[in-house]
């Protein structure tokens, strides 16, 4: 069964180099960081989050950043330094994408965004009830056997999964038409409480004329 990890960015010390991986742990992540950024195998690399330094060192703490979060790697004598705001260089022309919207599972193209909900799944099972109505949607619309791999479990469990976000789907659907519905009452109620108000004046100012 194939391992999935989480989307992630690499970027030099210079920020001038940016690469975009998937890693399933830390030491994949600087695996796959040195051979993106043409560090060797043996070379001394330390991982900092790009945009305070902060350095990670420990898988626990990877593992509890968010997806698509941006590493730079530095080299025995490089130093983290804030981006520089002045900096004429194209931010956007330096990213490279190695996955767009989508990503090679098993040889099946698999929506990023699937495997970055499948992953959040698999760390967290109650992440369940967080999810957007588009997550529930990717989630109960994938194969079941692509769903498996993702979750490193059993077609039966990616069974469950589905019909689970299936209900939670519905179950929003119907209360957004509860809701809508209320609303629709209260303005009906609010508008004849303001034509009876209307028809109250009106009396009252032609018994006074009289």
């Amino acid at each position: 069964m194939a391992t999935v990890g989480k989307p992630c960015k690499v970027w030099s010390a210079t920020r001038t180099v940016r690469k975009s991986t998937i890693a399933r742990d830390l030491q994949d992540l600087l695996k796959r960081g040195k051979a993106k950024l043409s560090f060797s195998d043996t070379e001394e690399v330390t991982i900092v989050l790009e945009d305070d330094g902060t350095e990670v060192d420990e898988d626990d703490y990877f593992q509890l950043l968010p997806s698509n979060t941006i590493f730079i790697l530095l080299g025995k004598n490089e130093h983290w330094k804030p981006a520089n705001a002045g900096s004429n260089v194209n931010n956007q022309s330096l990213d490279e994408v190695d996955f767009k919207h989508s990503t090679e599972v098993d040889g099946n193209s698999v929506d990023s965004r699937l495997v970055d909900v499948t992953t959040r799944i698999r760390n967290d099972v109650a992440t369940l009830i967080t999810l957007s109505n588009l997550e529930l949607q990717l989630v109960s619309e994938c194969d079941t056997t692509t769903l498996a791999n993702l979750v490193e479990n059993t077609e039966e469990f990616a069974g469950s999964l589905q019909n689970a976000c299936q209900r939670y789907l519905d179950d929003r659907e119907s209360a957004t038409n509860a809701v809508e519905l209320l609303k629709l009452y209260h303005c009906a109620r609010k508008g004849q409480g303001q034509r009876k108000g209307h028809g109250e004046c009106k009396g009252h100012g032609d018994s006074m004329q009289s």
